[in-house]
């Protein structure tokens, strides 16, 4: 069981459990993140017929549970969060006549050292509108890291990772300008809204903050 501060998220399972689905951006391929077993299927997806065959695997870290894989705009790199492993890593992704490659590029901590031993969890994983940063929330630390991203490499740099004023930051987003972003709290049922200062790579509480019973997803939708 995860330690304190982390509210009601549940205890781990050693059974097949699947956390996200996603197609590749050249949508050849379905991809499957599955925490109870610590890895992500990848398989062919015939579009006439709809039927999948497994073709690869991407096996994870023991016991690192990935929550969500996600590709950049470009399709040429993959990007999965682990929930109790607090990282994300990063791969890149081609289709080889046939065949899904995905090479292992690097792996981000989502959290600062002195929260690695008090059962924080990783959350959420959201782009910037243009895919130029790459957000995190903490359950546990109830925090967020902010990341650049190289659309060259694929590689990311940490900004910033600072509170956002809620417990158990469930899910967060970016605002379509990246200046803003929100916090859904699912155990304070709160959002949170600040202005982000990349300049000074520093979060500023924006707002009085919304209740929002148990809050589980936020999107934005520019009108």
């Amino acid at each position: 069981m995860f330690s304190a501060g982390i509210g009601s998220i549940i205890e781990r399972s050693f059974l097949p459990h699947i956390t996200c689905v996603k197609m590749t951006r050249d949508n050849k391929y379905l991809c499957a993140c599955d925490s109870g077993m610590d890895q992500v299927r990848i398989y062919s997806f015939d579009s006439v017929t709809g039927k999948l065959k497994m073709k690869d695997m991407i096996h994870c870290d023991q016991d690192s549970e990935p929550r969500y894989i996600k590709f950049h705009r470009n399709g040429k790199f993959a990007y999965i969060s682990h929930e109790a492993g607090c990282k994300i890593d990063v791969y890149s992704y081609n289709n080889d006549k046939g065949n899904p490659v995905f090479e292992k590029i690097g792996s981000y901590s989502t959290i600062n050292d002195e929260y690695k031993t008090t059962g924080s969890i990783t959350c959420a994983m959201k782009f910037s509108a243009d895919h130029k940063y790459l957000m995190s929330s903490v359950a546990g630390s109830n925090s967020v890291s902010i990341f650049s991203v190289d659309d060259k490499t694929g590689e990311l740099e940490r900004l910033l990772h600072l509170p956002v004023s809620g417990d158990y930051p469930k899910d967060v987003s970016f605002f379509p300008d990246s200046h803003h972003i929100v916090s859904l709290n699912h155990e304070s049922n709160t959002m949170s809204f600040f202005t982000l200062n990349l300049d000074k790579n520093i979060i500023v509480l924006n707002g009085p903050f919304v209740k929002v019973p148990s809050g589980n997803c936020v999107i934005i939708k520019k009108l």
